[in-house]
């Protein structure tokens, strides 16, 4: 019996190998079904389990996790619920009405992330959260070293070079300026991943 698999998923799995990604298929299905998935998707053998029951797909999360890996599980179904909290980023896909299927309502309240209907919300919610980060460490650098440098202008700590406490008051606007316009940036971010993929 074959698995009959999204049309956006050979493009996934190349687009995450693409980025130096290891992608595991985790499965309850036959051997003979996933191996010819992972033979389909370009999968290595070695990074395939079949016939697991929902334990056993948590149990080969945690085994990746322990030996240093940082995981990401991808799961649609009730049976997918406890390896999706057992990542370090549980998502839930929301399956379509042509993956034949319905979300499990268990397995969205453990997920970190809900996708809906396609898998090519996995590598857009890698970019997004890159950025995101990127965003937050810029945000927290300029914060502190604006207002430590703010603070010793004011206690007078430069001879030559000092400002009003009142004026390193207001010049907080200074330090919140680009923070808002960075997190600004991320609308703008969007509309152009958006436009580089089209």
């Amino acid at each position: 019996m074959k698995s009959t698999l999204r049309p956006e998923a050979h493009k996934v799995v190349t687009d995450l190998q693409n980025r130096g990604l290891t992608v595991h298929i985790v499965s309850g299905d036959n051997v003979s079904a996933v191996e010819h998935v992972a033979t389909t998707l370009g999968i290595p053998h070695e990074n395939i389990a079949a016939g697991k029951t929902p334990a056993e797909k948590c149990d080969y999360v945690k085994a990746l996790r322990d030996a240093g890996k940082t995981t990401l599980f991808c799961g649609d179904g009730t049976n997918d619920a406890v390896a999706v909290a057992a990542a370090d980023v549980g998502v839930q896909l929301e399956a379509s009405s042509s993956a034949g299927g319905s979300a499990s309502d268990v397995t969205r309240a453990t997920a970190d992330v809900v996708l809906l209907g396609s898998l090519e919300g996995v590598p857009r919610l890698l970019d997004v959260s890159k950025a995101a980060y990127r965003r937050i460490v810029f945000n927290f650098v300029w914060s502190a070293v604006y207002n430590v440098l703010a603070v010793l202008l004011a206690g007078g700590a430069f001879v030559k070079v000092r400002i009003p406490p009142a004026y390193a008051g207001l010049g907080e606007i200074v330090s919140i300026a680009p923070v808002i316009v960075a997190a600004m940036s991320m609308t703008w971010w969007k509309g152009w991943r958006k436009g580089k993929r089209e």
